[in-house]
């Protein structure tokens, strides 16, 4: 199933372009005409599973594992050479939905968005440029 939260764009947004800062490798550059190659990522996928609960609990004790699923694409901009054509990734969590689905999910979201920027980033360490 394909979802679309914009609320989500930001906090990846934002994890990989720091991620990508921190990196000795890489720069970005203010200009995606002007850079050497473009970096694409799509949010695909977001799924919520409930891992465990209590029955004799009102939901003090449900936990849910959400999923987030990309594709990441990376293509020069001088010849259109292609170093990654829509390469799946995905990360998961556990949240505990003590205080409410919505708020571990809130919490949740940063977690999920360092832990994809760090698989993106370690992916293109390892290309061959």
């Amino acid at each position: 199933k394909k979802t679309f939260e914009a609320e989500q764009i930001v906090p990846y947004t934002q994890a990989i372009r720091e991620m990508i800062l921190e990196s000795i490798d890489f720069t970005l550059s203010g200009n995606p005409i002007e850079a050497d190659a473009v970096l694409s990522v799509s949010l695909s996928e977001l799924d919520r599973q409930r891992q465990a609960d209590r029955s004799d609990d009102t939901g003090l004790a449900l936990i849910y594992r959400n999923e987030m699923t990309v594709s990441v694409s990376l293509e020069a901009n001088s010849d259109g050479r292609v170093f990654l054509d829509e390469k799946v990734f995905t990360v998961s969590a556990d949240a505990l939905a003590s205080q409410g689905l919505q708020a571990s999910e809130y919490q949740q979201t940063p977690i999920l968005a360092r832990m994809l920027a760090q698989k993106i980033l370690d992916t293109l360490i390892g290309l061959n440029w």
